[in-house]
């Protein structure tokens, strides 16, 4: 057992090593997957109630022998039909566990839902970058209706709600440097199970190191409350929800902070992430724990040792965040402060989310400042169009 252990730690080690794309470790919010390349994701996520929040935002304490948690299993996976098109699909598999009381503990699991959804890139002005998305969601179930409360089964447990989800909304990411982005996503929610329509939102800032990323932010629902139920509460049926609030809900909100943390490897990346919901109405209190791996896939990948050999004759990069109308200037988000001097050279690549290395110009710095320089291009190699967002890498020594 512990030469499998020490097997299994000395090949994580290994792959360690290689030199990995920026992209890869993470990938800003509104950015898409290039044409032909795909992305496979896998998720499992613990969520454990601590309290229910009422319809005026007052936490209830659970009783004694009351406790309710989910599990939360999904697997995605998506492609990129084109440069500025994302498409994916996926299933998500849930376990509910409750107990009221200290009585018998009840178990629900299962597929809970499946789910496609799209991505479409339309805008790029230097930092800026905007993306529409939706999502259409089918429960695989149907959740049973009781008039009382009391005519409750006690070995029925539901696994959501159930019925079509239907969400639309945009993404803004903002690219302060390479290695620093702002995200914020909002969307116009319709949810099942008689629900009211809900805007779902989220805003963080990612930081991202040569293999290591973490993000923080936020999450949150808030609803328009115009549901079934309303403006007539005590009309709404029961259901067999157990000691959560998350299901059935009338008029269901809340906020949580977020952390995300990223460690890639050269084909696959890990993550762990947690949140803690803190307040909302309708909703239950509790904690969120998560770990997901991301395999990476492209029809242009290259062979990792000539991308580690491609690296090894640079020791700045950065990236181009404005083109010349007549591409024959660019500037960079790096100057001065970041060691680079006038007349260094650099090669400017076209590059990836999954690996994607391609050298397309040579240039040399024109003008530079403390934190920006102007490059002057020298050298077309490919006949490529120079964009914001390509990396520029200058060659040591120099």
């Amino acid at each position: 057992m512990l030469k499998k252990i020490y097997l299994t730690l000395l090949c994580l080690y290994s792959l360690s090593l290689y030199a990995v794309d920026k992209f890869h470790l993470y990938m800003p919010e509104a950015l898409t997957l290039i044409e032909g390349s795909y992305r496979i994701h896998g998720d499992i996520n613990l969520f454990n109630t601590t309290g229910n929040f009422d319809q005026n935002g007052t936490k209830q304490s659970l009783s004694g022998g009351t406790s309710f948690q989910k599990v939360d299993t999904s697997l995605d996976a998506y492609y990129g039909v084109t440069d500025k098109l994302q498409l994916g699909a996926g299933l998500l598999f849930r376990q509910n566990e409750s107990q009221i009381n200290g009585g018998n503990t009840v178990t629900n699991s299962g597929i809970e839902s499946y789910y496609g959804r799209a991505k479409f890139y339309f805008m790029e002005k230097v930092r800026h970058h905007l993306a529409a998305v939706g999502e259409y969601r089918v429960a695989t179930y149907e959740n049973k209706n009781y008039q009382f409360a009391t005519s409750l089964p006690s070995n029925e447990l539901v696994l959501g709600d159930g019925g079509e989800t239907i969400m639309v909304g945009g993404i803004y990411t903002y690219r302060r440097t390479t290695d620093h982005s702002f995200n914020l996503f909002a969307g116009y929610q319709v949810p099942g199970n008689d629900l009211s329509t809900e805007v779902v939102y989220k805003i963080d800032t990612a930081l991202t190191w040569e293999k290591f990323a973490l993000v923080l932010g936020g999450r949150g629902v808030y609803s328009m409350q115009d549901g079934k139920y309303s403006s007539n509460r005590d009309a709404r049926p029961f259901q067999s929800t157990g000691a959560t609030a998350l299901f059935n809900s009338i008029d269901r909100q809340y906020f949580e902070p977020v952390i995300e943390m990223y460690y890639a490897f050269e084909s696959f990346r890990m993550g762990l992430y947690g949140a803690q919901r803190m307040n909302g109405q309708n909703t239950d209190q509790g904690t969120t724990l998560g770990l997901n791996l991301t395999f990476q896939g492209s029809q242009n990948r290259r062979n990792t040792r000539e991308k580690i050999k491609s690296f090894k004759e640079y020791n700045i990069e950065a990236s181009i965040i404005k083109v010349s109308p007549r591409g024959k200037f660019a500037q960079i988000d790096k100057g001065l402060s970041e060691d680079i001097v006038k007349g260094m050279e650099f090669d400017i690549y076209e590059t990836d989310y999954f690996g994607k290395n391609v050298l397309v110009a040579e240039a040399f710095a024109y003008e530079v400042g403390v934190k920006k320089a102007i490059l002057k291009i020298t050298k077309k190699v490919k006949n490529v169009k120079i964009r914001s967002g390509f990396t520029v890498r200058g060659k040591q020594g120099l």
